[in-house]
């Protein structure tokens, strides 16, 4: 059921690479993307975007996934569903008709395919077949314990929250921040030994983002073939990088020194200095400098938390959302994930 769907970006590595990686084989077009299948939710326009760190090659890339529309194929009540992967240089686009089960997306129908800089073109079901014979690279864990539930406040929306602990499909353990209020997948905050994933924002009115009138598969490949042999390039294109100018101050709207300011100073593209406040909201905040920050991709700067030891839990994912919007996601003094919101002051 779930290795269907979960076998979509190999069908997309199998297309862009012309070849079935061997089940087991590690394969580059590959990206994890965890989803909890126990909150996972059908709710018609609802999308959802994440930052992820692909801790084994120490990479970050954004996830978006969205339920376009609910549909009726034969007696099986199926959605049209969107995975958007966006790494630093490449963005692709899987729109896919898939069954809508109690644990989530279950088999599939269609599959359409956008990459940046091509024709979206759909796949065939025997390619689909080939696919679903492979290791699947998204991921999905189950809840195997509630911990703690908590009213949370993000992007100006009040959630309630539950911490659980969960095993991941190699029987890992995972950690995660997880609401119904958030769909479709209903995680704010997941962490396995192989992937961490962060909620950068969620709302509703999902639309398709596939560019252009999907062609059948054999004829999107005949133009790549007639293509390059004209001396065209065929392959991925590089999306276009932002460069979006964080210097200045910014103002902590949700999180546990809210109202308080936080400054970046840039030089040469990096942010020489993050001066940010230091507090656990019992306390007045103490202003201290951020160690070693540093860019990881276009849209993520990861440091040391201010006044904290130099360790894993004491690092800081600070995603900026947009020219004048950021979330920080760290570990708070007592243990327990945290984040906040931070708005760029504009004059």
């Amino acid at each position: 059921m779930t290795r269907a769907f979960m076998s979509i970006l190999v069908a997309v590595a199998f297309v862009l690479t012309g070849a079935v990686p061997v089940a087991g084989q590690e394969n580059k077009g590959q990206r994890p993307v965890m989803m909890i299948g126990d909150v996972f939710q059908f709710n018609e326009g609802s999308w959802a975007t994440y930052t992820l760190h692909d801790k084994k090659d120490d990479s970050y890339y954004s996830m978006t996934m969205s339920i376009l529309e609910s549909v009726q194929r034969g007696q099986k009540a199926c959605a049209w569903m969107e995975v958007e992967i966006e790494t630093e240089k490449e963005l692709v686009v899987t729109r896919f008709l898939t069954e809508k089960t109690k644990a989530g997306p279950g088999d599939l129908f269609e599959v359409i395919v956008y990459v940046y800089g091509l024709q979206p073109f759909s796949i065939p079901q025997r390619m689909l077949k080939d696919a679903n014979k492979q290791v699947p690279p998204l991921q999905v864990g189950h809840v195997s314990k509630r911990i703690e539930q908590r009213q949370m406040s993000f992007g100006g929306e009040s959630l309630d929250v539950w911490a659980v602990e969960g095993t991941d499909p190699q029987g890992g353990a995972m950690s995660a921040m997880v609401s119904l209020d958030v769909a479709p997948i209903g995680v704010l905050l997941a962490e396995t030994d192989e992937a961490s994933m962060y909620l950068e924002a969620w709302g509703g009115g999902a639309t398709t983002r596939v560019k252009g009138k999907p062609k059948g598969f054999l004829m999107w490949l005949m133009g790549l073939v007639g293509k390059g042999m004209a001396g065209g390039e065929v392959g991925m294109q590089e999306r276009p990088q932002r460069t979006w100018d964080v210097a200045g101050t910014w103002r902590e709207f949700e999180g546990p020194c809210a109202r308080s300011t936080w400054t970046m100073i840039t030089g040469a593209g990096e942010p020489s200095k993050v001066t940010a406040p230091r507090c656990d909201g019992s306390q007045a905040a103490q202003v201290s400098e951020g160690v070693a920050p540093r860019w990881r991709s276009d849209r993520v700067v990861v440091m040391q938390m201010p006044g904290r030891a130099a360790t894993d839990k004491a690092a800081a994912t600070l995603i900026f959302v947009a020219p004048t919007k950021a979330v920080v996601w760290y570990t708070a003094p007592d243990g327990r994930p945290a984040f906040a919101t931070l708005r760029k002051e504009t004059r």
